[in-house]
């Protein structure tokens, strides 16, 4: 026969960073899974830890437990960052953040079952991925595609892309694809693209339909 033993107390558990990952195109989940890495900071460094994030039903992504320790007086709040990653290469998406950020930081506060966190997050945050070079855009919308370049000609990472209103990241390799919806009937259209950690811009104008056929190269200078 089994005994069974009550035992005593009982034990909290916070979470402090939780987000959910927006198709930045339409508003809704992601085409597919999305992953990302949570670093620590230490000292003047990011050190990527091996700790996995927990996912809802909903689509919630979090880390519960973090800042748990024994005695919150005597532990400081620690910086954490969450990183979009990109596995095997897929280049579906490009995140948002990307164009000021290298991630998404977050203060932790300390606790235990006694003393809970200075702070928790009311809500989810928001990490909109923009599509990348290989999303599956719906066959009716036109796309245009091309490289965003620096002053030497050479690819450039991360710059927004902007011809209507859609904006998209340029990836590692400079590339791009943009989604073209008009609101009105257009004959050329003006496409910008701006580098927020450079300071530097270009532009080009393409020819509508025509200028779709054929990838275009954006110097930002």
């Amino acid at each position: 026969m089994t005994a069974w033993q009550t035992l005593a107390g009982s034990m909290m558990l916070h979470v402090p960073i939780a987000l959910r990952a927006v198709d930045d195109f339409t508003g809704r989940a992601p085409v597919s899974p999305v992953q990302f890495a949570l670093d620590r900071q230490n000292g003047t460094r990011w050190i990527e830890t091996s700790i996995d994030p927990v996912r809802s039903t909903s689509g919630i992504i979090a880390w519960p437990g973090l800042g748990r320790v024994q005695d919150p007086a005597t532990a400081p709040v620690a910086q954490y960052r969450v990183r979009f990653v990109d596995p095997d290469d897929q280049r579906l998406y490009r995140p948002a953040y990307g164009f000021q950020l290298d991630g998404l930081t977050f203060a932790v506060s300390p606790w235990n079952d006694v003393v809970p966190p200075a702070a928790v997050p009311v809500s989810p945050e928001l990490v909109f991925l923009q599509p990348g070079v290989r999303y599956p855009f719906p066959r009716a919308i036109p796309l245009l595609r091309g490289r965003t370049l620096d002053s030497g000609g050479n690819p450039l990472v991360d710059a927004r892309v902007t011809g209507t209103t859609d904006h998209v990241l340029s990836d590692q390799t400079g590339s791009f694809c943009l989604p073209i919806r008009l609101a009105t009937a257009a004959t050329s259209l003006l496409v910008i693209a701006d580098h927020n950690r450079t300071g530097t811009s270009g532009d080009v104008t393409v020819a509508l339909p025509g200028g779709l056929a054929s990838n275009v190269n954006i110097q930002l200078v």
